[in-house]
């Protein structure tokens, strides 16, 4: 279900940017947008993880999903 939504939001993001693109007075809105599809990507990564750890019989938690920072292992949290 989240998956469906981040891809319902990257083609609705993709087409804002694609629309930004083509009409000059709408050029600071580029960066944003182009930063908001990278964002989703991530985030698609991270649920596709997940999901890979779920299907392996692990529990899954919250912390399994976020990012974990440097020498920061999310699952001792």
């Amino acid at each position: 279900m989240i998956m469906r939504q981040c891809i319902f939001a990257y083609s609705h993001i993709q087409t804002a940017l694609q629309i930004a693109t083509e009409q000059p007075e709408c050029e600071e809105l580029i960066a944003p947008l182009a930063h908001a599809l990278a964002e989703i990507r991530i985030v698609q990564g991270k649920i596709q993880q997940c999901n890979r750890t779920r299907d392996n019989v692990v529990p899954l938690r919250v912390a399994d999903c976020r990012s974990k920072k440097d020498g920061d292992d999310a699952a001792s949290n």
